[in-house]
């Protein structure tokens, strides 16, 4: 009985969370906002295949926006719609790992600073990732 209250505990917890835009980094737009568009350019020489956007509000950069194995190839750029108001980016390459001889793992991944912006409704907004950033 104790197992299958703590499995409902952890289920509802989890629950929770999934609703809360804090952790998920949030909607894009929310229902009736004004909104205008970002557009990510990928000069960067390898493919970005992780974007995070979340409101400035929120507590961490959220969910990696970009869908399974959706890419913005280098020399190539990509919209999203955002609701007006201020916004933080990070964008990044997954990493591969390799296993070493001694059995250990190392992986590299690739990640930009993070960049804050505004978005004012009705308009579009480009932020290009190059080389080194």
């Amino acid at each position: 009985m104790k197992l299958r209250l703590s499995f409902l505990a952890a289920l509802s917890g989890a629950a929770a969370l999934t609703g809360c835009a804090t952790l998920t980094g949030g909607d894009l737009v929310r229902q009736g906002e004004a909104s205008g568009w970002l557009i990510v350019q990928n000069q960067s020489g390898v493919g970005i295949d992780v974007v995070t956007l979340s409101r400035c509000s929120a507590m961490s950069h959220g969910l990696n926006r970009l869908g399974n194995q959706q890419v913005i190839y280098n020399n190539s750029s990509m919209r999203f719609p955002l609701g007006a108001g201020c916004w933080d980016i990070m964008v990044g390459r997954s990493g591969t790992c390799n296993v070493q001889s001694n059995g250990a793992s190392s992986c590299n991944w690739l990640q930009s600073q993070s960049r804050r912006f505004t978005i004012t409704a009705g308009t579009t907004q480009t932020i290009a990732y190059g080389y080194n950033e």
